[in-house]
């Protein structure tokens, strides 16, 4: 066996390592997890990494290499390792046992030893039966950001996919906040329950004409240079249709930057019912949205306005505000139209123009005002 002279850029592969690790798990019980599996070819190197059997990430780097092999080594040291070098070509040489690698750079060098490729866990070749082409655009950034951090209820931590008609529906929820986003003409098969990780990795590599292929079980997603395996959530999704209101008895219209400028500047004043949820009280009179929070535990209050399209009688109600400023943060419109039935009933939020390709309605569920 000979030594191994890889060239790599140092830019594509300290990005490459950024993406990987989001993929390895935080708990480990295999040491084998916490490496990247590099797969050198003579044009380019496969850099992989894997979360046991849930999610499996693969990003292609162009590079070119005197000899072929395999070999891991521990993605955390080689990221510190290259990030405070300058973008510029590196040189990475193998041992001939392969156990070494030293990686040579135009102010100097480091070593690290390598970990047996033979024990990083191999790819499961599955088929698959179901495939939808990912639209353009941010759809599951703008959505996932709502799917639930409880572990209790597996399934509300997954963006759901389902057909709706010859359109696709792209949903998260919590409990407290839904988004649906529609994309008209991308139909899927059928429903799939991806998992946050997963759908926050496909956010991150979509390119044009990225697919997702799936089975009842896993999907598989080819996304330019990256490919993607991860186990689908399992369970049934909730029929959100029953918690989404038919009819409204009034509708507002705000402006996004202006209304969350006005949110975070009450929040620090108001009483924290959780860690992420300060209650804010919301009075949509005529032309002008009040916004108030207060703490009186503290003494401490804060009130602020912002002027809104209303001709309707005086309306309050109460929400969290810190998801509201989510709400709001991700709607793509400048003005935000509000759908509001009463104090108790879930207020709805659209843009005020809804895109041509995407169709985006959020829900956020009231709190209880203090009177």
């Amino acid at each position: 066996m000979k030594t191994m002279k890889i060239e790599i850029e140092q830019r594509e592969l300290k990005n490459a390592l950024g993406v990987l690790g989001r993929v390895m798990p935080t708990k480990n019980t295999m040491p084998i997890l916490e490496c990247v599996h590099f797969d050198v070819r003579s044009d380019a190197v496969l850099l992989t990494a894997c979360d046991s059997d849930m999610c499996r990430l693969e990003i292609e780097c162009s590079a070119t290499a005197d000899a072929t092999g395999c070999f891991c080594v521990s993605a955390a040291v080689l990221s510190r390792a290259l990030a405070p070098i300058s973008d510029q070509m590196l040189t990475l040489q193998l041992t001939e046992n392969r156990d070494q690698i030293t990686v040579r750079h135009k102010d100097g060098e480091f070593s690290m030893p390598t970990e047996d490729a033979s024990v990083f866990p191999e790819l499961k070749e599955e088929a698959y039966d179901a495939e939808i082409v990912l639209p353009k655009g941010d759809v599951l950034t703008h959505t996932m950001w709502a799917a639930s951090g409880e572990e209790l209820r597996p399934q509300m931590t997954a963006v759901c996919v389902s057909p709706n008609g010859d359109n696709t529906d792209f949903v998260a929820s919590d409990g407290h906040v839904l988004v649906r986003s529609t994309v008209k003409g991308y139909k899927a098969e059928r429903t799939m329950l991806i998992s946050r990780k997963a759908a926050g990795l496909i956010a991150a590599l979509t390119t044009e004409g990225s697919t997702i292929q799936s089975n009842r079980t896993r999907l598989f997603a080819q996304l330019g240079h990256a490919r993607l395996w991860a186990q689908l959530v399992e369970g049934a999704y909730p029929n959100i249709e029953r918690v989404i209101p038919k009819e409204h008895k009034m509708e507002v219209v705000v402006p996004r930057a202006a209304t969350i400028a006005a949110l975070r500047q009450v929040l620090p004043f108001g009483a924290e019912q959780s860690r992420a949820s300060t209650l804010v009280k919301l009075t949509f009179g005529k032309g002008v949205l009040t916004i108030e929070a207060e703490d009186t535990n503290f003494q401490r209050k804060a009130s602020s306005r912002v002027a809104i399209d209303y001709d309707g009688e005086e309306f309050c109600i109460g929400a969290n505000g810190q998801r509201t400023v989510e709400v709001l943060s991700n709607m793509p419109s400048e003005r935000v139209v509000i759908l509001l039935i009463n104090e108790s009933r879930p207020m709805i939020f659209v843009p005020e123009q809804q895109s041509e390709d995407t169709e985006v309605l959020m829900l956020q569920m009231p709190m209880l005002l203090n009177n």
